[in-house]
């Protein structure tokens, strides 16, 4: 009878730890192991309007090859001809949270945003509030208004995977509540 209790003790623990995501330490974030490809921005996650030119994987990407620490990696590139719109994606995963941490401190979002400003004559971007995703965010946006175009850049870290991406389209499309939502879409595939 007293076996019985303790068997039927533990199996509801284990029971409860299941439900509750695992026996994890407070603090400790899981890594993420969906493949980069399922966790990148589809057309349908962006719009009838949009179609993909270019989709490369870690293994098309010439420059991660000799990179130990990342995973998986996806760059997905879009283009919306009625919006005349331009969407660059970027998924890659890192071995551990701490590389992709790291990743995060080369202040990606910045050096994209100045590589934009030194190739776009008339492009001057600024520092915006991040929205709240993941577990840190950066964002960026500026406008070219001799050609009505809005340019936002933004990426994410969750846990050990890291997004970016870049759009650049009408100023009527290209808002941060849009680049908010495709964010949202983004991180909604990081499990």
């Amino acid at each position: 009878m007293r076996h019985s209790r303790v068997i039927l003790g533990l199996a509801l623990v284990c029971l409860s730890l299941t439900a509750c995501g695992g026996a994890e330490s407070p603090g400790v974030t899981r890594e993420i192991e969906t493949p980069a490809r399922e966790m990148s921005f589809t057309a349908d996650d962006l719009g009838s309007e949009w179609e993909i030119g270019q989709d490369l994987d870690l293994d098309d990407m010439t420059v991660f090859q000799n990179v130990e620490h990342i995973r998986d990696a996806n760059m997905r590139m879009f283009s919306a001809a009625d919006i005349t719109g331009l969407l660059t994606s970027f998924v890659f995963s890192t071995k551990t949270v701490k590389q992709a941490e790291v990743e995060m401190e080369g202040d990606i979002v910045e050096s994209m945003a100045r590589d934009m400003e030194q190739q776009v004559p008339g492009l001057t971007m600024q520092t915006l509030e991040a929205p709240d995703l993941g577990d840190e965010a950066s964002l960026s946006g500026g406008t070219l208004s001799d050609l009505g175009l809005g340019v936002y850049v933004l990426t994410f870290r969750k846990a050990n995977v890291v997004a970016m991406f870049s759009l650049i389209a009408s100023e009527d499309v290209a808002t941060e509540d849009l680049v908010t939502d495709y964010a949202r879409k983004l991180e909604a595939k990081m499990h």
